[in-house]
């Protein structure tokens, strides 16, 4: 209710007002103790006895556990029921500005300097619009050297594969983390303007080998329908550099009409 009324008193501007509501700061300081690929990722399934076992008390307590954690972002607004099988149900974020919100402000307690790690997913954003994968990549290790030692591996994709998935959530992007195909996952995958981009990440290996492997396994197979309605298709194969802990080279194919 808070943002609507923000929307109407600032003459009917769309804008992210989540940050103006006085969102909770306790759950982002509380998801920074936890494995962050479950919080970041839609589809959180929990069953309808966890949402009475919930003690606030635990917090204090430093006992909380992953689950905890994901229920008390439900109850601070940044989780939201999106649908229901059973006693089972299947948390996600209540839309783009929430998701986006949550990804900064969590991204910003790991940054070195946290203004520019706002403005970074809208200069992202802006490349990827345009196609312009060069500009992208500059930008994605730009957030990656604003990222501390303490989130990025020197030895697994893993953490590099969260942090580009929270700046494209943070851009405002539809993107997924390891997507589902006929043969196999992609690591990263997200959505701007006309342009799909499809990334597979490889540590101190090649991008023609991490190219090769979404060739071979038909990663954008399940995309070709899009291109037939005018979307460019990146395939993008990413070498990280274990000593630089950055984007080292990455090589890349479109398929389009």
């Amino acid at each position: 209710p808070v943002s609507i009324g923000r929307f109407f008193n600032s003459g009917c501007r769309f804008d992210n007002y989540w940050d103006q509501t006085g969102v909770s700061s306790l759950a982002v300081k509380t998801a920074m103790n936890y494995d962050l690929t479950s919080i970041v990722e839609e589809g959180i399934v929990v069953d309808k006895s966890s949402f009475t076992a919930f003690d606030i008390s635990q917090i204090t307590e430093h006992r909380m556990r992953s689950s905890s954690v994901v229920l008390l972002m439900y109850y601070t607004g940044y989780l939201t029921i999106k649908s229901a099988k059973g006693t089972l149900l299947t948390l996600g974020f209540p839309n783009t500005e929430v998701g986006s919100s949550f990804s900064l402000s969590l991204s910003s307690w790991y940054a070195a300097n946290e203004m520019k790690v706002k403005t970074l997913p809208a200069i992202g954003k802006d490349a990827a619009e345009r196609g312009d994968t060069d500009g992208l990549m500059e930008v994605l290790n730009d957030w990656y050297e604003q990222c501390s030692s303490q989130v990025l591996s020197a030895r697994f994709e893993q953490p590099y594969q969260l942090m580009m998935h929270m700046f494209f959530i943070s851009a405002g992007c539809p993107a997924t983390v390891e997507e589902g195909t006929a043969l196999g996952r992609i690591d990263n995958s997200m959505k701007a303007g006309r342009n799909i981009y499809l990334f597979e990440l490889k540590v101190d290996e090649s991008p023609d080998k991490a190219l090769s492997q979404i060739k071979e396994k038909r990663y954008y197979g399940k995309f070709m329908p899009s291109v037939k309605k005018g979307y460019a298709v990146h395939l993008v194969g990413v070498s990280i550099s274990s000593r630089e802990r950055k984007i080292e080279s990455y090589k890349e194919e479109v398929i389009q009409n």
